[in-house]
């Protein structure tokens, strides 16, 4: 994902090979994506044994569609190679919906794999006008607005009925692979000894905690950060009687992270491509984000600022968040330690 177009030859010819092998797997995506909804049939009754396949074959599907990508692209048809990535963002918009954690995280995955192979291409040669406004259209259809309380009510609901059957079978919980139920010999203890006790009481906590994840998602997330951390060492900083409920909370103020910073790379993305087409018609750059002739979110979560603008020597401009850091790098790009800011490049010449 990183540098797509530095590999050798035998890596191509493999990738290619690769492709031709699952036409069938590809043809179904193209289906899906001409669709007005795709969804996966769940066996919600199972609970927390429910089997979610559809998060490794979206995933294998998304690698599959970012080597189209990079196929086409070499080979000249950069095009074609953003009408790929425009596909893989429908293709996330539309099939990964239910109201749970994971398939937050794998849609936001697929858009922000989608995102940055559409920059390597960029880089790699100039796309069209109609090519990138199609994938600004789609990121334009993205759904941000309510989004994490609708998946925060969901968990909550899918944890309650989970600790809720504890009560039923107590020892069944021992054989339930997301808990780790053995945190120390006293705890365990109490657990053998107490079990209907400690489940309540966790029940309790587990409901009270995930009540105030609901009632802070509706604030930036740099106002409510302070709050968001407070939260999460409270999570962590367990009771006596907290066996399950720290686990299965201690996952949201994470993701709540990693969703402002999927959210700026879909703005900064959204952004690059409307500033972009903006001067392949006025011919310069407008003066700031707001003067853009399209309705976008200018603010950048994680400050109470907009996003950055910058033109660049080389006739380009770079727009950029600065990040989970909160640090200002000067369009330096995200890393694996969330520094740097998160960025959109639009290279010389384009």
């Amino acid at each position: 994902e990183e540098r797509p177009f530095d590999a050798d030859d035998a890596f191509y010819d493999e990738l290619a090979a690769w492709v031709a092998r699952n036409g069938k797997a590809l043809e179904k995506a193209r289906e899906a994506v001409a669709r007005t909804a795709c969804r996966f049939d769940l066996e919600w009754e199972e609970g927390v044994a429910m089997e979610t396949p559809q998060v490794s074959g979206m995933l294998t599907l998304s690698n599959l569609l970012q080597a189209q990508v990079v196929l086409a692209a070499r080979a000249g048809d950069v095009d074609r190679a953003i009408a790929v990535c425009a596909h893989q963002v429908r293709l996330a918009e539309i099939s990964v919906q239910d109201p749970l954690l994971i398939y937050l995280l794998v849609r936001a995955a697929l858009v922000d794999a989608a995102l940055r192979t559409a920059q390597a291409v960029l880089e790699h040669g100039p796309a069209a006008t109609g090519p990138l406004r199609n994938l600004a259209a789609r990121l334009d259809q993205l759904t941000y607005q309510g989004e994490l309380r609708r998946v925060f009510v969901g968990e909550r609901t899918f944890g309650y009925d989970a600790l809720s059957q504890l009560l039923d079978d107590p020892d069944g919980g021992a054989d339930w692979s997301p808990f780790d139920w053995h945190q120390g010999f006293g705890r365990e203890l109490l657990y053998r000894l107490v079990p209907d006790t400690m489940i309540k009481l966790d029940l309790a906590r587990y409901l009270a905690l995930t009540r105030r994840v609901i009632e802070l998602d509706p604030r930036p997330y740099h106002e409510a950060r302070p709050d968001w951390d407070a939260l999460e060492a409270e999570m962590r900083d367990r009771p006596w009687y907290a066996v399950a409920s720290s686990v299965a909370l201690v996952a949201f103020p994470t993701v709540v992270r990693k969703w402002a910073t999927h959210q700026a790379r879909v703005d900064v993305a959204r952004l690059g491509l409307e500033l972009e087409l903006y001067r392949r018609e006025h011919g310069v750059l407008p003066e700031t984000l707001a003067d853009l002739p399209v309705t976008l979110r200018v603010d950048d979560p994680f400050r109470d600022r907009p996003y950055v603008l910058k033109t660049t020597g080389d006739d380009g401009f770079v727009v950029y968040s600065v990040g989970p850091d909160r640090k200002d790098d000067g369009g330096r790009s995200l890393d694996d330690d969330e520094e740097g800011d998160i960025v959109w490049r639009w290279p010389a010449g384009a």
